[in-house]
């Protein structure tokens, strides 16, 4: 039977059991670092990678390693077994733990340790067929020399302000700048362009996170024939597209279809099709089963 479950410190607990303490330094300052992992058919998708950019995440940010990785392994996929959720998501997340109202992170001796198995559904099947519609935020993305934007943390006050600018707009996402007007990222997932039958997605250089979903669609499309580059562009490129998707973990791929209430090229996604069909059918082999 399906059930939603969270490992909190070494304690299997139930949604309404889980909880932490008030002065985590998680919770008051948004000091930890997370990911968000798929569940497709009981099994983990590209579940290495994310454990990966965990641990790289923990060393940017600082926090002390709670366990070895193997270790961390293991508690996900107990979690999954317990709750024998078939399709979901995951999300681990380890904070800086308990210290004081004071925002030093040396007064907080332990981590906190916190692994959700629930569902998530980003965005319904009409947007696969249809498309988003995005607007450019006049939020800018944080610059790397003020965070470094290679580890995921849980400070998402940047891409919040973001998303509240596409909420207003009755839009799907934002697509955020840098100062010198360069796509970065969407505020919840990366983006694609496709040009001339190319596809383009921003460099690490824009400070966007280095997506998994990002490197598995990079890697993909160089496997199918298709000329994928990391390569940066402005506004102009942007909504000058014959194509625009996002991908993410919770989004996989999902095309654009206007931006800003414009048109994306023609409406044809002759490349973004290609890339949805590959990927959602390579799923299973991306994956790793929890039982």
């Amino acid at each position: 039977m399906e059930k939603e479950v969270v490992w909190v410190n070494g304690k299997l607990l139930s949604r309404g059991e889980a909880s932490v303490s008030v002065f985590d330094h998680g919770f008051l300052y948004g000091d930890g670092v997370f990911e968000g992992i798929k569940i497709a058919d009981k099994r983990l998708l590209l579940f290495e990678e994310h454990l990966d950019r965990l641990y790289h995440s923990l060393k940017v940010f600082g926090i002390k390693e709670p366990m070895p990785r193997q270790d961390f392994r293991q508690v996900v996929l107990d979690a999954c077994k317990a709750s024998q959720i078939v399709n979901g998501y995951v999300r681990p997340v380890v904070s800086r733990g308990p210290g004081d109202l004071g925002v030093n992170p040396n007064k907080c001796k332990e981590p906190t340790v916190v692994v959700i198995i629930s569902r998530i559904q980003l965005y319904p099947k009409e947007f696969y067929e249809r498309g988003l519609d995005v607007v450019v935020a006049k939020t800018r993305k944080t610059p790397k020399e003020c965070m470094d934007g290679s580890a995921k943390i849980c400070n998402y006050a940047n891409n919040t302000f973001a998303i509240m600018e596409a909420n207003k707009a009755g839009a799907q996402e934002s697509i955020m700048l840098l100062s010198d007007g360069r796509v970065s990222e969407a505020s919840a997932d990366n983006i694609f362009i496709v040009r001339n039958g190319e596809v383009w997605t921003p460099t690490l250089s824009t400070n966007c996170l280095p997506g998994i979903t990002r490197a598995a669609v990079l890697r993909i499309a160089k496997e199918i024939g298709i000329t994928a580059l990391e390569k940066d562009f402005g506004v102009k490129e942007l909504t000058g597209a014959d194509e625009v998707f996002l991908t993410g973990t919770g989004a996989g791929i999902v095309p654009v279809a206007t931006i800003g209430g414009k048109k994306v090229g023609n409406g044809a996604r002759q490349v973004t099709n290609k890339l949805m069909e590959t990927y959602f059918a390579r799923v299973p082999q991306m994956s790793t089963p929890y039982e």
